[in-house]
């Protein structure tokens, strides 16, 4: 998919496991305890990077549409949660 989308292979891939607590959201940041579990979801990013100041992300789910923008120019809307949002904080 992503040398069909983007014209070239990743650079690099970042793959980040899922888990979920079972108790103690954000607790730990106070040394109280938490109770992880790994789950089977995960998430897989390719990446490419480019010279431009242009930021594309791509979904393999055809659900969630592909979102380009200037990386100069990059607004988030809080009144609509989009999927690539969650890039963008980390931008």
């Amino acid at each position: 998919m992503f040398k069909t989308k983007f014209g070239s292979i990743p650079k690099f891939y970042v793959r980040a496991p899922g888990r979920v607590n079972i108790i103690g959201e954000h607790i730990d940041y106070c040394g109280y305890s938490v109770l992880p579990m790994a789950v089977e979801q995960d998430m897989l990013i390719a990446v490419e990077p480019v010279k431009t100041h242009t930021l594309q992300l791509a979904n393999t789910n055809p659900l969630y549409p592909d979102f380009s923008a200037s990386a100069n120019t990059i607004q988030i809307d809080k009144s609509k949660p989009l999927w690539h949002n969650y890039f963008l904080c980390g931008f």
